[in-house]
């Protein structure tokens, strides 16, 4: 046995020790029978939290024929374990859009035909919301950001309009950010909009644009804002004159490719980090291709366009977002979306989307469709990625699941010992049983997040 056991840990010292096994996801169903499009849009933010809980909304039924729905806003104070509803409407017709500031205060958005924003204070215990109209925003697609450094929220619809409240709700600006959706000479109109942040508190804007004559998701577009959404420039500094053209022959920076028209292209999510503007998105082509654009953002060129998969583990649907911690420009990014294994799967870099390596992975017992999987972009201040999705009943729209999801993150890259294929901190005959147990299936030796993989199941 002896013999064994040295034989084995000599072998182990050429495993690789570039992972550590999956963390487990805490999933909790929020509600058991929501509309189908319970979570919709990977592009805007549907929970947050702060130091009085977590907050998520979500769309629980469809009211009338123009697709307006009764939306939900919920806050949990257990960590996730439970929620509860703080208030209602059916003003939307998709799930509203969260911010939240240091105070405490929650920002929701909504649109559609009566768009508005609302501010839910922690002074009286997050009821009797203030809500303002939004001008000229009948938009079932927008975004919303909240600025910390300038302490005003942005509000960017596919209507192409442009919106800047203070924290009071009070308008500060609105303006036709885009060319009508109608102009002839477009080749493609607006679509979902994105917004985000860098540390220097440059505002980004993207978005994916829809062809004007069949349904083809068609390009994806940037542009940046040094002023607080006063002025606009290309990502090399270049000024641009509003209204913006939203496609190809327009003037904005183009992120997808040329060889791409003919497929559907989707921005999923939209991340500035640590003088870096990330671009996750994916082309339909018949071998799809799984994007994670990078751009430098002191050149404005792009360095970078790799996937952003991990060993084993794939985001390989249209939905799905990144989250980082802003205050800490080391601190990993960790990406979701459903996988080709059906599961929710979680990936991570620790060295700006250079390599990326398997995270998480798991599902509801009764998961069958996992769709729309969105998040909070920032990683909480206990550690942990927290975002929703629906599991999805397309035979009837009312019988779908919102859930709630956490899966607890660290700022630095696990070690592992050589020959520790369990990922339990020891190299010792479990790992040594672990290697015997896989000897001759389809995992390889030294495939270490394989052998891992199917030793969890």
């Amino acid at each position: 046995m002896q013999l064994i056991i040295l034989v084995f840990l000599s072998i182990a010292l050429f495993i690789p020790t570039h992972t550590h096994a999956l963390e487990p996801i805490e999933i909790t169903t929020i509600d058991p029978t929501v509309h189908s499009y319970a979570t919709f849009g990977s592009y805007n933010q549907h929970v947050v939290q702060n130091q009085n809980g977590i907050f998520l909304t979500y769309k629980k039924t469809q009211v009338d024929e123009a697709g307006n729905g009764l939306w939900r806003i919920y806050i949990s104070r257990d960590g996730g374990k439970s929620f509860g509803s703080i208030g209602e409407a059916s003003n939307s017709n998709k799930p509203p859009v969260l911010e939240t500031d240091s105070a405490g205060n929650i920002y929701l958005a909504t649109g559609y035909d009566s768009s508005m924003l609302c501010v839910y204070q922690p002074s009286n215990n997050y009821s009797n919301p203030k809500c303002v109209s939004i001008p000229e925003s009948p938009s079932g697609k927008f975004a919303l950001y909240y600025d910390a450094k300038r302490s005003q929220l942005y509000y960017f619809s596919h209507s192409a309009h442009f919106s800047i409240f203070d924290t009071n709700l009070n308008l500060k600006a609105h303006y036709q950010f885009g060319v009508a959706m109608d102009t002839p000479s477009l080749h493609a109109y607006w679509q979902y909009p994105l917004l985000t942040m860098d540390e220097n508190g440059n505002l980004y804007a993207a978005w994916t644009t829809q062809k004007v004559d069949q349904y083809l998701y068609w390009s994806i577009h940037t542009a940046v804002s040094p002023d607080g959404g006063y002025s606009w420039t290309k990502l090399n500094k270049s000024p641009l004159s509003l209204p913006i053209t939203p496609d190809e022959t327009g003037p904005t920076d183009r992120i997808t490719l040329d060889d791409e028209f003919s497929s559907h292209t989707w921005l999923k999510n939209l991340l500035a980090k640590n003088g870096k503007l990330y671009f996750p998105y994916i082309t339909q082509s018949s071998k799809p291709r799984y994007h994670f654009t990078r751009y430098d953002l002191s050149t404005g060129n792009k360095d970078q366009d790799i996937p952003w998969n991990g060993e084993t583990l794939d985001l390989s649907e249209l939905h799905g977002f990144c989250a980082s911690k802003a205050s800490d420009p080391n601190f990993p990014i960790y990406c979701a979306s459903r996988g080709l294994n059906g599961n929710l799967n979680i990936t991570v870099t620790y060295d700006q989307g250079a390599t990326w390596h398997d995270y998480a992975t798991g599902k509801d017992p009764t998961d069958t469709n996992i769709w729309s999987v969105s998040g909070y972009r920032e990683i909480t201040s206990d550690n942990y990625l927290i975002g929703t999705y629906t599991n999805q009943n397309n035979a009837n729209v009312n019988q779908s699941s919102a859930r709630f999801f956490r899966v607890k993150v660290s700022a630095t890259r696990p070690t592992i010992k050589p020959g520790d294929i369990n990922g339990d901190g020891h190299v010792n005959l479990h790992d040594y049983n672990l290697l015997v147990a896989n000897y001759g299936n389809p995992y390889t030796l030294f495939d270490y997040n394989n052998i891992v993989a199917n030793y969890e199941k």
